[in-house]
């Protein structure tokens, strides 16, 4: 299993996500405020725990297509990697096509909180009311960037900061080993800083 799922699957945010699918009351939108990595990350656990047939085994095709990135009903934005109000369009339209494969679909949006104030204001209708076999995950790190009213309409779910012993693991799969402990120590708590210290974004040592 993927350090980062392992990590995640233990947080009190994915409890709770899991809970709701589990007892019949998956939502229509969730925020998982918390860095990018770690929201990316509960966001995919929670779509294959969602389909998976088993409940999110992690070992079925259906949880392997979730966690690649290219399950049908799964579907990542921004396009590009950058939110651009041509391109919300695009992903309204996507809301309302039926899922390919089963009963329900999940559109990821990472870094919502990158969403310039005309993107939010397009987004706000449908996030009012989806169409009931697609479900929302946004992922934040700055949620004051997003609407008031963006935020009301969504069920939040906080990834606070791991400790360097719990992103050591992580740390070990991304890092060189002689840096592995020092990253994680770095980190602040975050899985996107040892990843950017892994890739020499922002060393200072």
């Amino acid at each position: 299993m993927d350090p980062i799922f392992s990590l995640i699957e233990r947080t009190p945010a994915f409890a709770v996500l899991s809970s709701d699918i589990g007892g019949g009351r998956l939502g229509h939108a969730y925020l998982f405020a918390g860095d990018e990595v770690s929201a990316e990350a509960i966001m995919l656990l929670g779509a294959a725990r969602a389909l998976c047939p088993e409940g999110g085994c992690q070992k079925c095709a259906t949880c392997r297509r979730i966690l690649a990135g290219i399950h049908p009903d799964v579907l990542s934005f921004p396009e590009g990697g950058k939110y651009m109000a041509e391109g919300m369009e695009a992903l309204i339209a996507e809301i309302y096509r039926r899922p390919t494969e089963g009963e329900k679909k999940f559109l990821l949006l990472k870094g919502a909180d990158s969403m310039n104030l005309t993107c939010q204001n397009k987004f706000l209708k449908t996030l009012e009311e989806p169409p009931g076999d697609c479900h929302l995950f946004l992922g934040a790190a700055r949620e004051d960037a997003l609407l008031p009213t963006v935020r009301s309409r969504v069920r939040r779910l906080e990834i606070p900061p791991f400790s360097a012993e719990q992103l050591l693991p992580f740390a070990r799969a991304v890092c060189r080993p002689e840096e592995a402990e020092l990253f994680a120590a770095l980190g602040q708590g975050s899985p996107s800083e040892v990843r950017k210290l892994a890739e020499g974004r922002g060393r200072e040592l």
